[in-house]
């Protein structure tokens, strides 16, 4: 019974949005004056808003101011954009406004200039590939110094490994998830919508998906105007903010200590979640119920058997969720990502055998979309360059952090077998655990502290291992979602890798 149900939800979400059966470019002349925009426009005021505020992305402000502007002046030059143009034209803006290395030079000019730094002995500490240390050269203010040369060159280096890394593997993921395992991906069919909705709007046809899109935008600007717009205007001219909702939640768990003793109990009034509920696979949904109830239930049993040491009563609810997670649900939510991992690839070795049976190779997707004369090829590559790209890659990350360590990686060389350990088992281990939950629920797993923990207890003794600019820890299961999404509009992979080669 469980798995009919299983099989029946997951091809309502297969089912959902069938892919268009051709692939069109969608990197054209078009997306490359949007990205132009965004990096005149945008980007500085990103940028200012990040240093100014902090915790303040212009994403997804950035993305759909762009989209729109750009359709709207399609519509009176009497042309339009394709769904693949859109989905590129906003992925390029994600990844433009959403990371800028730049940003990472204005930390670390402050850093190694810091009281912070000053008050535990770090000022001369910091070497000269992660930044300048000298006041001679940081008063200039001045990045084209000719000492920035080398942290510029190492930080855009890595920026441009981690792109074409990250893009790789994502799309080897998705094959393994998407055309083998045939996971449902909950999320992308609501982002394929929102891009098939504008279409609907650029064709002037009148569908469900632009009434959806249109009420929806309507209903989160005036939770907008209820949530931040009154509390900001009216502490303008109030000595305390108006909020009908409390910002960011409501904190309950002081309330709430007595019968429940070091259980959260805060209430978040973001109307995301709420969608993010109704989108959700209905046993991903009812999996968060029980494990809800069930932390209920048990942190007052740990908290009596001594297990939730750290929480004492008062505090609050985000040092609640702190203090629990490192008494006890930090090394729970291993253990469980380790059960997922498992399942996962038992399901994918038995879908593999069938596949192999039924003469299915891993280098052609199972049941393609037929592909119309004018369109273009999905994108497809072999499995074999998606592996040693990945070889490649960790063996470049590894010598780049043996020559900037001057390759002492400390006693025994412990760091060295850190990496190689990061890199031949955590790093798979974590990104497919991470994509198969993409696909199952649509959520990501971030341990916490794992490469802290590696560093520490490699013996490595001295602060350049924590500047390395390497990335042999990635979580590649969080760039699946994009491929699923393209195949939905019937956007070329290729297009994708294009795009992030103009960024770089």
């Amino acid at each position: 019974m469980s798995r009919a149900l299983a099989d029946k939800e997951l091809n309502q979400y297969r089912d959902l949005i069938q892919p268009p059966g051709q692939f069109d470019e969608g990197f054209t002349w078009r997306t490359v004056l949007g990205t132009l925009f965004v990096g005149v426009i945008m980007l500085p005021a990103a940028m200012y808003m990040q240093l100014m505020i902090g915790g303040v992305s212009l994403g997804p402000a950035a993305r759909w101011v762009t989209v729109i502007l750009f359709l709207e002046i399609a519509k009176r030059a009497r042309s339009f954009l394709k769904p693949a143009e859109l989905l590129i034209l906003m992925s390029l803006i994600a990844a433009f406004v959403g990371n800028t290395p730049i940003e990472g030079f204005f930390w670390r000019q402050y850093i190694v200039q810091s009281d912070a730094a000053r008050s535990f002995g770090l000022d001369n500490a910091f070497p000269d590939w992660y930044a300048p240390s000298s006041q001679e050269v940081l008063d200039q203010r001045n990045f084209f110094h000719s000492a920035w040369f080398i942290p510029l060159l190492l930080l855009f280096l890595q920026r441009f490994v981690d792109q074409w890394d990250s893009l790789i593997l994502g799309y080897g993921l998705f094959r393994l998830t998407s055309d083998i395992e045939k996971l449902p991906f909950p999320m992308a069919p609501m982002g394929a919508s929102g891009i098939l909705a504008l279409c609907e709007d650029t064709t002037a046809r009148d569908g469900w998906r632009w009434r959806t899109f249109s009420i929806g935008s309507c209903l989160g600007m005036i939770f907008g105007l209820v949530y931040i717009g009154i509390p900001t205007i009216t502490g303008v001219f109030l000595d305390q903010p108006f909020q009908i909702l409390p910002i960011p939640w409501l904190d309950t768990t002081q309330n709430t200590q007595e019968i429940l003793p070091a259980t959260a109990t805060g209430i978040s009034f973001d109307l995301t979640n709420f969608f993010f509920g109704m989108a959700f696979p209905f046993f991903a949904v009812l999996g968060s119920f029980i494990g809800l109830i069930v932390t209920f239930i048990a942190n007052p049993l740990l908290y009596d058997a001594g297990i939730l040491h750290t929480w004492t009563p008062g505090m609050s609810t985000v040092d609640t969720l702190f203090a629990d997670n490192m008494d006890f649900y930090l090394s729970f939510g291993i253990g469980l990502s380790l059960a997922v991992a498992i399942i996962g690839l038992i399901q994918t070795f038995s879908r593999l055998g069938k596949a192999k049976h039924a003469k299915i190779g891993l280098d052609s997707p199972s049941k393609p979309s037929p592909v119309k004369p004018q369109g273009v090829a999905r994108g497809d590559i072999r499995t074999v360059f998606v592996i040693l790209a990945y070889v490649l890659v960790s063996a470049f990350y590894i010598t780049v952090a043996g020559i900037l360590l001057e390759w002492n990686f400390g006693p025994g060389q412990a760091l060295l077998w850190v990496m190689i350990g990061f890199a031949l088992i955590y790093s798979p281990f974590i990104s497919y655990t991470t994509a198969r939950l993409e696909g199952l629920a649509g959520q990501v797993i971030s341990i916490p502290m794992v490469k802290e923990a590696a560093f520490i207890l490699s013996g490595y003794r001295g602060i350049n291992v924590w500047l390395l600019p390497v990335s042999w820890h990635n979580n590649y299961g969080t760039d699946v979602a994009q491929y699923r999404i393209a195949e939905l509009v019937g956007c070329s992979f290729r297009s994708i890798w294009k795009s992030r080669a103009l960024i770089g």
